[in-house]
C-alpha cells in the first residue's frame, strides 16, 4: 500500500503523492512552498511560517483585523460603528425600519421579489431617516403588532401605513393571479 510522502503520515496515498488530508491542503493553498512574501499592511517582505500568515507582525495583524472589521460593517462597508448606531439598535421600531428597506431595496432579500421587485419603495421622509420613522409611528406602535401597508401596491408611506396583528395582515393579502 502507497502511502503518503509527507514525513509522519501514514494515511493511505490518493494523488501527487499525499493522502487526502495533505492533499486537500495543497489545492486550498495552491503551493507547499511558502518563502518570501510582502506584508498585506506595512509591505515589509517576511518570511511566511505558513500558509495563513499575511502580515509580517502582531502590530500588523491587528491592524489588519481592525480594519477588515470596520471595512465590512453592515451598512456602509467604509463606516466605523459609532456610539449612535449602537443606540439605534436598542429602539423599539429599528428592526422594523431595517426590514422595510431590506426588503425594497436589497435585491439578494428573500422578499425583495414580493417589494422592491414589485415596485414599492420607502417615501423619503423614511429611506434614511429612522427618527422620522420612529415620530410619525412610534406613538400608535403596540408590542406584538406589525407594521403594514394599507393598499398592498402602495409604497411604505404615513398614509399608508399601520400597525396591524398578524391576523389583520393575512387578511389583507394582494391576490395573486
Amino acid at each position: 500500500m502507497k502511502v503518503c510522502k509527507v514525513e509522519g503520515c501514514d494515511n493511505k496515498f490518493l494523488a501527487k503523492g499525499l493522502c487526502q488530508k495533505h492533499y486537500e491542503r495543497l489545492t486550498r493553498t495552491g503551493s507547499l512552498h511558502l518563502g518570501i512574501r510582502n506584508c498585506s499592511v506595512c509591505g515589509t517582505e517576511f518570511e511566511a511560517k505558513n500558509s495563513f500568515h499575511k502580515t509580517c507582525s502582531k502590530e500588523c495583524s491587528k491592524l489588519s483585523r481592525a480594519y477588515t472589521k470596520n471595512k465590512w460593517d453592515v451598512g456602509n462597508p467604509e463606516k466605523k460603528k459609532t456610539s449612535k448606531d449602537v443606540f439605534l439598535q436598542t429602539r423599539p421600531l429599528y428592526g422594523t425600519w431595517r426590514g422595510m428597506k431590506e426588503r425594497c431595496y436589497r435585491k439578494n432579500h428573500r422578499s425583495y421579489p414580493n417589494y422592491g421587485g414589485r415596485g414599492i419603495k420607502v417615501c423619503s421622509r423614511w429611506k434614511n431617516d429612522y427618527q422620522a420613522f420612529e415620530d410619525d409611528l412610534l406613538t400608535t406602535y403596540k408590542e406584538g403588532l406589525t407594521l403594514d401597508r394599507e393598499n398592498n401596491d402602495g409604497n411604505y408611506e404615513p398614509e399608508n401605513c399601520r400597525w396591524a396583528t398578524w391576523e389583520e395582515q393575512n387578511s389583507n393579502k394582494r391576490v395573486k393571479t
